[in-house]
């Protein structure tokens, strides 16, 4: 979701300050990351500068801790469920200013899926959207796929690979 989302806020014309390992870098600023910190030896929470938008893809953060690094009318993003954050919108719903949201994509009814897809598929046919691919797991090694993923420290997507049995 990370590579996804650095690309299609850069396609929309975000300056985009990405927060990685030295690892990932090089990735991220080839994406479209215009600013890349290092999470290893800063926190971005506490550098003073501000953003209309954090996309947190692993949810390691919180959005009580993002808050301080949030716009006056900023956005706390994350694809990860968890009470925290349910409680943050809640909190958030009765006011104005700084929000939090969860957003799983996947969750959207068809009507708001299809043109998103439309949009994705143009984008890949163009080669203006890059899928980075970091490991191919095949359907019996799942478990070890999820381990991976969990661990935090990904790069791209990780492939589950189903091949069909002979008859």
């Amino acid at each position: 979701m990370g590579t996804a989302g650095v690309q299609l806020a850069k396609l929309r014309g975000a300056t985009i300050t990405a927060v990685c390992s030295p690892k990932n870098a090089d990735l991220v600023k080839s994406l479209g990351a215009d600013y890349v910190i290092d999470y290893h030896t800063t926190d971005f929470t506490t550098t003073g500068h501000t953003y209309d938008v954090i996309y947190d893809t692993i949810g390691n953060r919180s959005f009580r801790d993002c808050k301080r690094a949030l716009t006056p009318q900023g956005v706390y993003l994350t694809p990860v469920l968890r009470f925290g954050i349910l409680a943050a919108m809640l909190a958030g719903s009765l006011g104005s200013g700084k929000k939090a949201k969860f957003d799983a994509t996947g969750l959207q009814p068809a009507e708001i899926l299809r043109p998103m897809l439309k949009e994705l598929s143009y984008l890949l046919e163009k080669d203006q959207l890059k899928v980075i691919i970091d490991r191919t797991y095949p359907l019996v090694e799942t478990p070890l796929a999820h381990a991976y993923v969990d661990g935090g420290h990904k790069r791209g997507n990780v492939i589950i690979e189903v091949k069909a049995q002979a008859a």
